[in-house]
């Protein structure tokens, strides 16, 4: 499943737990708040599109010599998991199907190797999100 989520001052948001601490910027390319995460983007602001795939267990990675970046993480969501914008705007699907400790592997590129979603100009970012339950 892909979303299309633009992104403000290079980021946008996975949100697991509403009411937790929002995740603030540092230098990582996921910086994990309690049940939140915030995704750090490789362009300030872009269209980027993000498809979605959830796994039983650890996926075989792609390449990465594909990709800009590659990074991992561990999240403790108290709900489903779902994309939102930097200004707070929810996407649906929810990317998980409810609470729990999901491992987030995320890989980006962007420029001329990112794919285009149809109907979308500008400035375009590619996003993989493969979660999958952490044991």
């Amino acid at each position: 499943m892909t979303i299309v989520v633009r992104s403000e001052y290079f980021q946008y948001h996975l949100i697991g737990d509403r009411e937790g601490e929002p995740p603030l910027a540092d230098d990582e390319t996921l910086t994990v708040t309690g049940g939140n995460v915030l995704v750090a983007c490789l362009e300030q602001s872009a269209a980027v599109s993000v498809e979605h795939q959830v796994f039983v267990a650890e996926p075989t990675p792609l390449p990465t010599g594909d990709w800009d970046v590659s990074a991992d993480a561990v999240v403790a969501c108290v709900e489903p998991l779902v994309v939102t914008s930097w200004e707070g705007d929810r996407l649906e699907p929810a990317l998980t199907d409810g609470a729990g400790i999901w491992r987030v592997r995320l890989y980006a590129r962007s420029g001329p190797r990112a794919a285009r979603p149809s109907g979308v100009s500008g400035v375009v970012e590619e996003h993989v999100l493969h979660l999958w339950p952490a044991s």
